[in-house]
């Protein structure tokens, strides 16, 4: 087993105490002087790519990342590209990353919203309901998987199983005269 310099167990500490404390540009900067003298950490990288996510310093956080998951395709990895792509607006390359991640564990609820919210930026009804069909049984109680999958089997014409996911989603549901769906609080 391998033994951990105290010096530098040491300034991780402070690094991590630094970054809890949403210090970002402080902790980033132990961060990177960590790594220089541990440039394959790739616990150091993830860390340093979250604070430059917290400074919306975000390509340098995907690339970081990236040699995370080139290093070790961990789901913790792939979720936090996942998630700085869904910032950046840039949905494809989410719902690229979450995929690889759910499909390593797919008992996550964050990816699973997050994909879920990325396939419906790009308008991808039949990959919500195929997701959420497999999963919804997971988390029978998530109002906002419900409520997608309902408004999902509505686009597609499904409209009983639709009201029914609506309705575990959103509580009451009516349709008014002019066939519009009114959800009652």
């Amino acid at each position: 087993m391998k033994t951990i310099d105290p010096e530098l167990q040491k300034k991780f500490d402070i690094a991590n105490k630094l970054f809890k404390e949403k210090k970002y540009k402080d902790s980033a900067k132990k961060y990177e002087d960590i790594l220089i003298e541990n440039p394959n950490s790739i616990s150091i990288k993830n860390n340093l790519a979250l604070c430059y996510e917290g400074l919306g310093e975000f390509e340098k956080a995907v690339n970081l990342y990236k040699e995370c998951i080139d290093a070790k395709p961990d789901p913790l990895f792939l979720n936090n590209i996942g998630r700085v792509y869904f910032t950046l607006k840039d949905y494809k390359n989410s719902c690229i990353y979450l995929e690889k991640s759910l499909s390593m564990n797919n008992k996550q609820i964050n990816s699973i919203e997050l994909l879920t919210a990325s396939y419906n930026q790009l308008n991808l009804p039949d990959k919500i309901i195929k997701l959420l069909e497999n999963l919804i049984d997971n988390f029978p109680k998530n109002r906002f998987l419900n409520g997608c999958l309902g408004k999902n089997l509505l686009k597609a014409n499904r409209h009983a199983e639709g009201l029914y996911y609506l309705r575990l989603g959103y509580g009451m549901v009516e349709l008014n005269e002019n066939k519009e769906i009114n959800i009652i609080a």
